[in-house]
């Protein structure tokens, strides 16, 4: 969902970028020199030349001013309509970020305080199998700090659906917090949920009449949604798989509803270029209205610990703190503040330098983490640096020669599994003339043994050469990723 993080994703195989070496901070002057937008320009057209992403928008802000906002590209695979500053493009959870921005206009209307205990708003916490969750605060949920696991317990597109799906997840009997509340981090895609529906209960309003009420309209945002499920929330632009072997593929990404308040936000470059230059102007937007006070800014961007960057992956090094909503970044030298998010078929990334009033952004409508690329060399020329040439990024690849399988293990791998994150209702695998496949939002994919495992095989990157284990045990079938226990099915009859 980034919904998912690239260091979650365990799809994306991604070689080390070389990163530019920035230098000191420079006084940017009034509005933005031709150069520096034509050096822009290039760089956004460098980083479409390998033909990964099909389209792509991006917006570059100086010294507060929006000063680019451009489409790339094509809004799918074999259509010719190109992508502009206004199409829109699901932009995953960036969605968390307006969440923490929703949270905190309640907060100054002194409605709620982000320090009280989760459970005033959500009572259901009180019944929740593991007593820690009466612990959790507002600031805790929005934060990382709450360690709330990721259970996805399914979603639709009615208007209840934020409400049951929350209530749901509450009373799932696999809510167990994955740390000590304020001691830890655990990436918050459940934790902004639960922080939309207070803003649901808090405002007395369907949480996307929320935030397009208090934030879009007074940011003059017309043109971003969160009803993904209307026939033109996205209008013609679509999302994309990248293939191993050839041009991208068009795939739809599968969430709903209940998800809205961390991944459901769709909009563009224009728009979320002026949703950043509002925050760096201290929460006026550029129409002159004030949407949020100077200090919640201030509180979106202070950091509440230290966290795991969802582009750690792509840039070695980075050290991350986590706001709300937002990371606080260290790399190569530079500090900024940074949000990414994907659907699973589109990604976006906004980059602010406060000192600076400055930001990069960039929408595009497949995920590709080598887009990183963009946003870097972009804070490199707004710091005065000279950016690095673009390297595309290799897709993964299943070894050509996987170890042979224990025939009595493989042998039980069929059967209905149930998934433990990400909820999707669980997935298949079948057997079929001594052949296997498991089904996916992407179709069936292959699979290969792979020792006590396999491997899955599939002409989408975001898909091919994910390694399993399978594990037999207390009369269950068990599928681990990562070290982690992924699904589980349960065995009729002990083997």
């Amino acid at each position: 969902m980034l919904l998912r993080r690239s260091s979650k994703n365990p799809l994306v195989s991604v070689t080390v970028l070389a990163l530019a070496i920035l230098s000191p901070c420079l006084s940017l002057a009034e509005g933005a020199p031709s150069p520096l937008v034509q050096q822009f320009d290039a760089v956004v057209a460098a980083s479409m030349r390998d033909g990964i992403v099909p389209g792509l928008a991006a917006a570059l802000i100086v010294d507060g001013k929006i000063v680019y906002t451009k489409g790339f590209g094509a809004t799918s695979v074999g259509n010719a309509e190109p992508v502009t500053d206004r199409t829109r493009f699901g932009i995953g959870s960036v969605t968390k970020t307006l969440t923490a921005a929703a949270v905190l206009t309640l907060r100054d209307e002194g409605k709620l305080s982000l320090d009280d205990p989760a459970s005033r708003y959500l009572p259901e916490l009180t019944s929740v199998r593991d007593p820690r969750a009466r612990l959790l605060t507002v600031r805790q949920l929005l934060s990382g700090r709450g360690c709330v696991p990721d259970i996805f317990v399914g979603s639709n597109a009615s208007a209840t659906a934020l409400e049951s799906h929350a209530r749901q997840l509450m009373a799932d009997a696999r809510f167990d917090l994955q740390c000590v509340p304020g001691h830890g981090y655990v990436y918050p895609n459940f934790g902004a949920v639960l922080t939309g529906l207070i803003v649901q209960r808090v405002s007395h309003q369907p949480y996307e009449d929320y935030i397009e009420q208090r934030l879009f309209l007074p940011m003059g945002m017309r043109d971003s949604t969160l009803r993904y499920w209307q026939p033109q929330a996205l209008r013609t632009n679509r999302g994309h798989y990248r293939s191993v072997s050839g041009p991208a593929r068009v795939g739809e990404g599968v969430m709903g509803r209940s998800v809205g308040p961390t991944g459901m936000a769709s909009s563009t470059a224009q728009d979320m270029a002026t949703y950043a230059a509002t925050l760096l102007a201290g929460g006026v937007a550029p129409n002159g209205k004030r949407v949020l006070s100077e200090r919640a800014v201030n509180e979106l961007f202070q950091a509440n610990g230290e966290a795991r960057s969802e582009i750690a992956a792509a840039v070695p090094g980075i050290e991350t703190e986590y706001g709300l909503g937002w990371e606080i970044n260290q790399a190569a030298g530079l500090r900024f503040i940074g949000k990414g998010g994907s659907t699973g078929v589109m990604s976006a990334y906004v980059a602010l330098l406060r000192q600076q009033r400055a930001a990069v952004i960039f929408l595009a409508n497949l995920v590709d983490y080598g887009k990183v690329q963009l946003v870097f060399n972009g804070l490199t020329l707004l710091t005065g640096g000279t950016p690095k040439p673009y390297v595309t990024l290799p897709v993964a690849n299943t070894p050509p020669q996987p170890a042979a399988a224990r025939p009595a293990l493989f042998e039980q791998l069929p059967g209905h599994y149930d998934t433990l994150e990400y909820d999707l209702g669980g997935f298949s695998i079948v057997q079929h003339d001594g052949r296997y496949s498991m089904t996916s939002v992407a179709g069936a994919l292959e699979l290969v043994p792979d020792g006590d495992g396999f491997r899955t095989v599939s002409d989408l990157a975001d898909f091919n050469g994910r390694a399993y284990t399978l594990k037999v045990t207390h009369g269950r079938a068990e599928i681990w990723q990562n070290g982690k226990k992924f699904a589980y099915r349960t065995l009729t009859a002990p083997r």
